[in-house]
């Protein structure tokens, strides 16, 4: 199990598949552990039990 936005949710094993699985879009920011995870390495990134992620979108306007 990881914490995901505050919530325990099954651990997905990687912060791509955790984006597939929950139909998050591109257009956001990973945090894990407290740290920014740039795109580029999210497909590398695994994940273990117990890591807490944050996602957050970004909303434009005008």
């Amino acid at each position: 199990m990881i914490i995901l936005n505050g919530k325990k949710v099954r651990n997905p094993l990687s912060i791509l598949k955790l984006i597939k699985e929950y139909g998050y879009s591109n257009n956001i920011c990973i945090i894990l552990n407290g740290k920014v995870i740039r795109k580029i390495y999210w497909d590398k990134v695994k994940l273990k039990d117990g890591d807490e992620v944050e996602i957050v979108g970004f909303v434009g306007g005008g």
